[in-house]
């Protein structure tokens, strides 16, 4: 994991992938079609000018999308549709881009996260809130330290648990 690598952070491993996050103050509402076309278009403009080509394209939101069909469970991923899907074939290779890009929406990343650590390393919530204040810490501090840096030398960092690394976390 890479935060402010290719993208607000750059997943490295058997399928390399941009994550773009984005959050949005409560009184603001949901996201538009157009926004969420917008944020894509420039996932995708900076994956077409990486030198590592990323194989999966991700926007992560922290609210819904107004037009896109809720799901029940959260975090979900929504699928690409309707307006948003017709604004984005008219970008140059969106044929070859739409498969491997999604749109995730989590409106709790942190409750979120901690369900996910206490769930992949069967431990106690307590324990799982602490390795989720450790890996804010850790990706804070990489983050501050990448964002002066060219995106080829950006420093990384995984997670161990046991001695083997832990996939499915980030």
């Amino acid at each position: 994991m890479i935060p402010e690598g290719g993208d607000d952070i750059e997943l490295r491993g058997e399928a390399p992938s941009f994550v773009q996050v984005k959050s949005r103050r409560e009184h603001l509402g949901d996201y538009t079609e157009s926004e969420t076309a917008g944020h894509i278009e420039d996932l995708w403009n900076r994956s077409l000018g990486s030198a590592q080509r990323p194989q999966r394209l991700e926007l992560v939101l922290e609210r819904d999308v107004a037009g896109l069909s809720p799901l029940d469970d959260h975090p979900a991923i929504r699928s690409i549709e309707g307006p948003i899907s017709e604004r984005l074939s008219k970008f140059s290779g969106a044929s070859d881009l739409l498969p491997g890009t999604s749109i995730t929406v989590a409106a709790s990343p942190q409750e979120w996260a901690i369900s996910l650590i206490v769930d992949r390393l069967n431990c106690a919530p307590i324990a799982a809130q602490m390795c989720f204040a450790e890996l804010l810490v850790r990706v804070g501090s990489l983050s501050d330290a990448n964002g002066k840096l060219e995106a080829r030398l950006a420093r990384s960092s995984s997670i161990r648990h046991g001695g083997q690394l832990v996939s499915g976390i980030l």
